[in-house]
């Protein structure tokens, strides 16, 4: 079998360093011990390599549809897709989504698609090209309510972790609590700094992209004890992680300028990434995040925008010493029972095989 995983982004500096990203690379690296796989995505100039038995092959395109960065084009692409027994398209909004999905009828090859909120034209459904998509694998039952009718059916995926990567790696520190992502306005972060209790520590650890929105959380955190770092390498991303009591993603539908996010957190990896380092997790009742809490097990589930709701969880590690560690074990446990990139990888092949 030959899958190749077609993508619009790359995941690292010649892309993005978002879940969106991630997800394809990581799915596509574990199926390839198994496999013949290519990852195809583009970037700024043509060029390949390998990691490990996987083949990452960067194409250069010659426009972005309308100017959009989530659609970039550039038709030899399509020999991978000519190559392939099995194409697994990633941002089906993307137009390399519908092209993909027609190429790929015409020479006999199944086709998928997994969605990770990424804008573009969304030719595939206005075009109505849903039904040629063999199935549509979803990360959570929130992301399928998002794809309609793409897809003759819906195959659940969830997402995955490098529990080798991720792991614990330190002892807690009483009080210190994480958030991990990029700097932008839907995360929320103003509503967990607001919430943080007396005598606690934030770490917000994340790319700036929003270079105003952090200038607002920096006005927030005056006279609290938040660092801010954003050029932290992995092993300090673990490190983080593991030493916390708990990560926290407050992501929300509407920001701090009152600006409208339909698809905030399909799922959320980070989380996973966090309870792979054992380590409780405290995520907001949005999107797919939900799905992955045990509540009261592995983590806490909150409203959006609400920081009372926020400090009232915060303050139950403070008070009770072992929370955060006898959590965390139950985190990491519940990562190596559903969680694995392999698992992941052997469900998707699985069902290509029919």
């Amino acid at each position: 079998m030959k899958v190749v995983h077609i993508t619009p982004r790359g995941f690292g500096p010649d892309g993005e360093f978002g879940g969106g990203e991630r997800f394809p690379f990581e799915l596509a690296h574990a199926m390839s011990d198994r496999v013949e796989v290519r990852l195809v995505t583009f970037g700024s100039r043509s060029y390949a390599y390998s990691k490990g038995n996987l083949k990452v092959c960067i194409e250069r395109p010659l426009l972005h549809v309308r100017g959009h960065p989530n659609e970039p084009l550039n038709i030899g692409f399509l020999r991978h897709i000519v190559w392939s027994d099995v194409v697994h398209c990633h941002q089906f909004r993307s137009t390399v989504c519908p092209i993909s999905a027609i190429v790929a009828k015409l020479t006999g090859a199944s086709s998928y698609v997994t969605d990770h909120g990424g804008g573009g034209l969304d030719l595939l459904r206005r075009m109505r090209l849903g039904k040629i998509i063999d199935a549509r694998m979803v990360q959570s039952v929130f992301a399928d309510k998002t794809m309609g009718s793409i897809g003759k059916e819906s195959i659940p995926i969830y997402g995955g972790v490098d529990i080798n990567r991720f792991y614990p790696c330190k002892p807690k520190i009483a009080g210190q609590f994480v958030f991990l992502g990029r700097i932008l306005p839907h995360k929320g972060i103003e509503h967990l700094i607001r919430g943080l209790p007396y005598g606690s520590k934030l770490s917000v650890i994340g790319r700036t992209i929003d270079a105003d929105y952090l200038t607002f959380l920096k006005q927030e955190a005056v006279e609290k004890d938040v660092s801010f770092v954003h050029d932290a390498n992995d092993f300090q991303v673990v490190e983080s992680l593991s030493s916390a009591e708990a990560v926290i993603l407050p992501s929300v539908h509407h920001d701090y300028v009152g600006r409208h996010q339909r698809f905030p957190e399909l799922l959320g990896l980070v989380l996973l990434e966090a309870m792979s380092c054992g380590t409780a997790i405290v995520c907001s009742n949005v999107g797919g995040m939900p799905e992955v809490v045990n509540e009261g097990v592995t983590g806490f589930v909150v409203r959006p925008g609400s920081h009372t709701d926020i400090r009232s969880v915060l303050n139950k590690f403070l008070s009770q010493g072992s929370l955060g560690k006898d959590m965390g074990a139950a985190a990491r446990n519940d990562v190596l029972r559903r969680f694995t990139w392999e698992s992941v990888a052997m469900h998707c092949l699985e069902q290509y095989q029919g």
